[in-house]
């Protein structure tokens, strides 16, 4: 069986270790390389070309969307984006919940390549079944309850672009961009810039 092969690119050593034994535990994937920040992730999928990009949301020089933008102006290679929920269940022991947290991440990466071998498949899906029921139990306000403008804003900042720069693109004050922010973080009780994106993808407000 032809090995996929797969780049992984996140900031946490930690992170990216465990991502890497995760992949390499199946017989079918092999992690061909790795990257911690964004441009080294950029010019490692340019010069591996990869099947596959396993990238974080967060890099410390960009965003992982900014990363996706650049590689996809090359490369064709999907991309799995880990947010800081799947991080944080990887990096943890081995309990069942952190595990479902894991097996979510799992499922993304075996949505664009071929699947493991069935034993382990069967595990998967099991566990992922479990955590995809809660993840569909949405909160009933997402959906409608950002206005045009604010949901403008929402794109601009998964996108990875500063408040003056949101300003600049939509003719307002930077103070009214971070106004913006704050009230699309509490309406959609968004704690960080890895939720953000999290949310902007799942509603399909930018691509992954």
């Amino acid at each position: 069986m032809t090995s996929v092969r797969i780049l992984v690119a996140h900031a946490d050593d930690g992170v990216r270790e465990s991502i890497c034994q995760l992949l390499n535990g199946e017989s079918s994937w092999t992690v061909c390389g790795e990257a911690a920040v964004g441009k080294d992730a950029v010019a490692a999928a340019a010069s591996l070309k990869p099947d596959v990009v396993v990238l974080g949301v967060g890099m410390p020089d960009m965003s992982g969307v900014q990363v996706a933008n650049q590689i996809r102006a090359h490369l064709s290679t999907p991309i799995v984006f880990v947010t800081t929920h799947d991080a944080s269940a990887l990096t943890k022991g081995a309990s069942d919940s952190d595990l479902e947290g894991a097996v979510r991440f799992m499922d993304a990466v075996r949505g664009v390549i071929p699947p493991p071998p069935r034993p382990a498949r069967s595990l998967l899906e099991r566990r992922f079944g479990r955590e995809r029921r809660r993840e569909t139990r949405r909160d009933p306000r997402e959906g409608g309850v950002l206005t045009p403008r604010e949901r403008e804003v929402l794109h601009l900042l998964a996108e990875g672009h500063t408040n003056k720069q949101i300003a600049a693109r939509l003719s307002i004050t930077p103070k009214t961009a971070e106004t913006h922010r704050a009230r699309i973080n509490a309406k959609l009780n968004l704690r960080s810039v890895s939720d953000l994106v999290r949310y902007a993808i799942r509603n399909h407000i930018i691509e992954p």
